[in-house]
């Protein structure tokens, strides 16, 4: 990767990280309590994008040299990232859904995942111009 690559990147995750904790700052009142405090649930969110990176690292090695089971190897690690990248956006609407945090909480931590997938299509993109 050139630097100009690794910056852009490391801004973009930069940019993912802001927002998702902006997304727990934002005070939310529960039920009849007097004071609204912050909820830290869309935090759990960066569990989803660490899980995310390992069916990249490890379907390719699984698949080896044997051009019969590569194919099938790689195909159920694009899955497992798209099953992953899919729970990036349904956890935080099932917070809002179960009044856990607001809304404008979970449009910001959606607004975070985007951001993150999109670091991660940018990342893929810049590796497959090298080779």
């Amino acid at each position: 990767m050139k630097g100009a690559q690794i910056v852009v990147m490391s801004g973009l995750i930069f940019v993912s990280l802001t927002l998702l904790i902006c997304a727990c700052a934002i005070p939310y009142k529960i039920g009849d309590e007097e004071t609204p405090k912050a909820s830290w649930w869309p935090l759990f969110v960066l569990l989803f994008y660490a899980i995310a990176a390992i069916p990249h690292a490890f379907c390719p090695v699984m698949a080896g040299s044997d051009s019969d089971t590569a194919g099938a190897w790689l195909a159920f690690g694009d899955f497992l990232v798209a099953l992953v990248a899919t729970s990036v956006f349904g956890f935080p609407a099932v917070l809002y859904n179960g009044s856990a945090i607001s809304l404008d909480a979970m449009l910001l931590s959606m607004a975070s995942g985007i951001v993150a997938i999109l670091t991660a299509w940018y990342v893929s993109k810049a590796n497959q111009d090298e080779y």
